[in-house]
């Protein structure tokens, strides 16, 4: 379902060729491994994209990030707050690794790679990522590839057996400097060993005409827990292309949000895959999108063994001119008996102009399953908000207060109190 079918932009006749800025870019710097690109950006006519123009990126010779000093870094991170309370933090600016502002928790090791030694290979005694499935191979591997040609090393954290960390932040910090317009691609793989706990808080944060495309793969095995929040705020100059994969052994868990509060235009893609029998994913989002902001969460939960369990809400307020799009699938393979899946996407509009495009599918090839999904997009509940200003509270406030009881449910989920709160600021600053 979708609101108004105006385009917000008009794409040219033959899609995004490979002659448009962005592409030519991106090839020249890609060298050996420009044949990931393909030939062209995908456009709305293909499935994957069919509610995101990237016209916007297409139009735009990006450039290297350079490294940023660490003064300049240092100063980027201090302007953004962090949970207290934390056991570590990994900092990257412009995408390099700021070894002096990264500080490790025990029990925490962190390797760096050169990316053509490390893409498609798997920790030890683990498989390594699958990448985008078949059923999204069609333009959604696009996101994935960009960031496998261009990201140059692969950060790879790994989480002792048994081990206990705390909360980790990763801290992604992206400032383009005079006038050319920069890309990044941060690529980082997490592997929690069998019965450790983590929480895992993600930052991006820009500054500047700048285009982001981290990919982050977790590999969570048997009896591991993951907590993982991811806050995404840059500015009205920023493009944001993320991808990410999780892969769930038996009786794993990981419970994830993602806050998109920013960016000009931004998609996250996220692709976990349950493949141990009792694993668990709570994979939840909330959109915030004022102004002429643009986001797109999609995702795709595939349940490739049985008696696993799926939970996903994702909230969107729109204002202004703000678009939101959510694309979610739920898959349950032959031989997954017992899943147990749900999904909701749910959606307040606050203008006559902003727009919610929603698909939530299920596909379902097994029996003795437990599925459901659901929509809904609306304005704000006018009995409540007359039952509010009839006691003496003011419009403005009063509507305040309404969406942020509408946001805060799918921040319920969070177990850890502190990082919670975090949160709930995080989203009503």
């Amino acid at each position: 379902m979708s609101g108004p079918t105006a385009e917000t932009t008009t794409q040219p006749k033959g899609g995004l060729e490979g002659a448009m800025p962005a592409m030519a870019a991106f090839r020249a710097r890609a060298g050996q491994a420009a044949p990931l690109l393909g030939e062209a950006l995908p456009t709305r006519k293909q499935e994957a994209w069919h509610y995101t123009s990237l016209l916007p990126v297409a139009q735009v010779p990006w450039q290297q990030a350079p490294a940023l000093s660490l003064e300049a870094a240092s100063a980027l991170l201090g302007s953004i707050t962090l949970p207290p309370g934390l056991a570590g933090q990994v900092v990257l600016a412009n995408g390099h690794l700021v070894e002096d502002l990264t500080k490790l928790p025990a029990g925490v090791t962190l390797e760096v790679r050169a990316a053509d030694t490390s893409l498609n290979q798997g920790f030890e005694g683990t498989e390594g990522p699958k990448g985008a499935p078949a059923a999204l191979q069609d333009g959604s591997a696009f996101t994935d590839n960009l960031n496998k040609a261009l990201c140059g090393q692969v950060l790879r954290l790994r989480v002792a057996k048994g081990m206990e960390v705390g909360t980790l932040a990763l801290v992604m910090l992206h400032e383009a400097c005079g006038s050319a317009p920069l890309s990044t691609h941060e690529r980082l793989e997490l592997h929690l060993e069998e019965g450790s706990t983590l929480r895992l808080v993600e930052v991006q944060q820009s500054q500047g005409i700048c285009l982001a495309n981290p990919c982050l793969h977790l590999d969570v095995a048997s009896h591991a827990r993951l907590d993982y929040a991811r806050l995404h705020r840059e500015g009205e100059g920023g493009f944001h292309l993320a991808h990410l994969s999780a892969e769930l052994h038996s009786h794993a868990t990981l419970h994830a949000i993602a806050i998109t509060r920013g960016a000009a235009l931004a998609r996250l893609e996220s692709v976990v895959r349950l493949g141990g029998p009792h694993a668990f994913v709570h994979l939840d989002g909330v959109q915030v999108l004022e102004g002429g902001r643009f986001a797109d969460f999609t995702s795709d939960i595939r349940h490739q063994s049985p008696d696993c369990r799926s939970r996903q809400l994702v909230r969107t307020v729109a204002d202004d001119q703000g678009h939101g799009v959510f694309q979610g699938r739920v898959y349950v393979a032959r031989g997954a008996d017992g899943t147990d899946g749900a999904q909701m996407n749910q959606a307040l509009l606050m203008s006559e102009k902003a727009w919610v495009d929603s698909k939530p599918a299920l596909e379902i090839y097994a029996d003795d399953v437990s599925c459901s999904h659901g929509a809904a997009i609306g304005a704000l509940d006018e009995d409540q908000l007359f039952y509010l200003r009839a006691r003496g509270i003011p419009e403005p406030k009063a509507r305040a207060m309404l969406v942020r009881a509408f946001l805060e449910d799918a921040l319920e989920g969070t177990a850890d109190e502190t990082l919670r709160n975090w949160l709930q600021e995080s989203c009503f600053p």
